[in-house]
């Protein structure tokens, strides 16, 4: 079996995955991630997350559909919503939105520059090695379930 986008590509590649989750207390989640989307489209991240009091999602996207909405408790629909100041800091919002979020990522302290940082303060950092451990615990757990056909569990300790 060949790839479509590799002809020399002996197997092809998982081009999507759906993990359903459940924690400890009793929350669930469903994270859904595919390569296959309608052409033109462009790459789209969007993040949704469901509380007892309404709801935020976020969406990042190639091709300039960037948005950042939430619901209310008793609301109909989602209303976009500003992202405070202070999370610009530094930044040149006359960019392009996805300029601006690699602006925020190199000249503020967070994602890989929070973890940099952390080591040459000699800080802790959350999230940690550890973490990294369990993410990979959780993806073999769901890949041991997609071939045995069975919830598994994972240890969250």
């Amino acid at each position: 079996m060949s790839s479509k986008s590799d002809p020399g590509l002996a197997v092809r590649p998982n081009n999507a995955v759906l993990l359903t989750v459940e924690f400890e207390n009793g929350a669930q989640g469903v994270l859904h991630i595919s390569d296959v989307a309608y052409p033109g489209y462009g790459m789209e991240l969007l993040t949704t997350l469901h509380g007892e009091s309404g709801a935020v999602e976020a969406v990042f996207s190639t091709a300039g559909r960037d948005e950042i909405r939430g619901l209310k408790e008793g609301e109909q629909s989602f209303v976009s919503i500003s992202v405070p100041d202070r999370f610009w800091e530094g930044v040149d919002q006359s960019q392009s939105w996805m300029a601006q979020i690699v602006e925020v990522f190199a000249k503020q302290d967070v994602g890989d520059r929070l973890f940099i940082d952390a080591i040459l303060e000699d800080r802790p950092i959350s999230p940690n090695f550890r973490d990294g451990l369990k993410v990979q615990e959780v993806m073999e757990a769901a890949q041991r379930s997609q071939d045995s056909g069975t919830w598994i569990s994972v240890d969250s300790k």
